[in-house]
């Protein structure tokens, strides 16, 4: 298996340099480009949108060498498994260049990803979620009947937590870093491992402000992050509550920004500038913004990980300095 590894990474280095030199090219033949609007997207000129194809090509590689290799029998992914994955993650990633493009209205990507998704889930028994476990109780949660509404359900919303996650440069690629190390470390995979590569060149353009993640970036990414999380969760590799901390800062701020919404009788879906980063960018700029929330992000982990921090401890604290940098943001504005 190192020799096939070794090569599959020359290979994924390769495309992605070669990606690298020529994506703007491809952006503007193909159209995928994010055009300013003054209102949430205030870049001065046309940048392109089509950062997922870093990640789309070096995945195919991946998988697509290791089911010709005949190194698919993993205990995670056979080769039916592999087969529906490769299916289900290239109708997702064509549903983010399609958005991008023509921006495709809220509900029926929703539909579509239901779909999709339900398919999935009832073709592939290792992303049914039938228990509830938890670091910190013997206790298991059955979910009987609701197991494959629960699993499509955790899915879409760590989707669309992800999505509205992405507001300002590095953030979402580094969130992905630090959850492909997280999830090697405590997986062993090789695919998270090989997966920094096009993450490596993917941050340097997204730095430089010549590349955005694009629909098609979000929805691939937390695609693959929700499908191998359930996967391992099944296989008892992760516990729920370890997921919560994995998922916890773009879980709450979703999760705020729905019930505000909501309240003041708008439209939940509807996109705004009221995510913690756009509150921290405006203040400190975009670097130290993305230094406070990957810390925001890495602490819990390291914490619980490095250190067996008990989750409810961890979810308390993250939630009272999210509401605190919150708050102070609102009172510096009214003063």
């Amino acid at each position: 298996m190192g020799q096939e590894i070794y090569y599959i990474s020359l290979i994924i280095l390769f495309v992605n340099l070669i990606l690298f030199f020529y994506i703007e090219k491809l952006s503007k033949i193909s159209g995928i480009l994010d055009k300013p609007d003054q209102k949430l997207k205030i870049h001065k000129y046309s940048i392109s949108n089509f950062g997922g194809i870093f990640f789309f090509l070096s995945f195919l590689i991946y998988f697509v060498f290791l089911s010709l290799s005949y190194l698919y029998e993993v205990n995670f992914l056979n080769k039916s498994a592999l087969l529906i994955f490769l299916i289900s993650s290239t109708l997702i990633y064509l549903l983010g260049i399609f958005d991008d493009k023509y921006n495709v209205n809220y509900i029926t990507k929703f539909i579509i990803f239901a779909i999709i998704l339900i398919f999935l889930v009832f073709s592939d028994n290792q992303l049914k979620i039938e228990y509830l476990r938890f670091t910190f109780t013997d206790k298991q949660f059955h979910l009987g009947n609701y197991s494959i509404i629960f699993s499509v359900f955790c899915i879409i919303v760590f989707i669309n937590a992800f999505n509205l996650f992405d507001g300002i440069n590095l953030q979402c690629g580094f969130y992905y870093l630090i959850l492909s190390l997280s999830l090697f470390f405590i997986a062993k995979s090789t695919f998270f491992l090989l997966m920094i590569i096009p993450t490596i060149f993917f941050l340097i353009l997204n730095f430089k402000n010549k590349v955005f993640l694009g629909d098609n970036g979000t929805l691939l990414l937390s695609f693959f992050i929700s499908y191998f999380v359930i996967k391992f969760y099944n296989l008892k590799i992760i516990s729920s509550d370890q997921i919560f901390i994995l998922m916890l800062l773009p879980g709450i701020d979703m999760l705020r920004l729905f019930f505000k919404r909501l309240l003041n009788r708008q439209n939940p879906f509807k996109g705004d500038r009221n995510h913690l980063h756009h509150y921290l960018s405006t203040k400190y700029g975009i670097y130290i913004s993305n230094v406070i929330i990957q810390s925001l992000i890495l602490i819990p982990i390291i914490l619980h990980f490095g250190f067996n921090l008990e989750t409810p401890i961890l979810v308390i604290l993250s939630i009272f300095v999210y509401s605190m940098l919150i708050y102070f943001h609102k009172y510096k504005n009214e003063k």
